[in-house]
């Protein structure tokens, strides 16, 4: 009976585990941007923030992340990119904190959609 109970248990963590890493990797944020670059709206799953994603509505989507010079003008450029093709998802690639993040941006109905995903965690190099 003991042995019963003990691979039931298996069972469940090693599908638990499962169920925890899918999450993980279909962990996403998205916004909704206006034309003035006003965050309108959010949808989340399974994903850590770096400042709740409520506290970003209303406010400018280049003003509430602090990112590094170069990634604020790739971010830019991939949101002038997807202005002018429109429909095609334009990503670009940024780091916050000790994270790497990709963007996929894409102009459609009069704003924007957003969705970033978790890329990989940075490497810190050791002097």
């Amino acid at each position: 009976m003991k042995l019963n109970t003990m691979l039931a248990s298996l069972c469940f963590i090693g599908a638990y585990e499962s169920v925890m890493a899918m999450d993980k990797k279909d962990a996403y944020l998205k916004f909704k941007v206006d034309k003035e670059f006003h965050i309108v709206g959010h949808k989340a799953k399974n994903m850590n923030f770096f400042v709740q994603p409520a506290d970003f509505t209303g406010k400018n989507i280049a003003e509430v992340i602090p990112l590094s010079p170069e990634d604020k003008e790739a971010v830019k450029n991939a949101f002038l990119n997807a202005f002018v093709i429109p429909h095609r998802k334009q990503k670009v690639e940024y780091t916050l904190e000790d994270m790497r993040y990709i963007a996929a941006i894409q102009y459609k109905k009069k704003s924007y959609s957003v969705k970033v995903k978790e890329a990989s965690a940075v490497k810190k190099h050791i002097l």
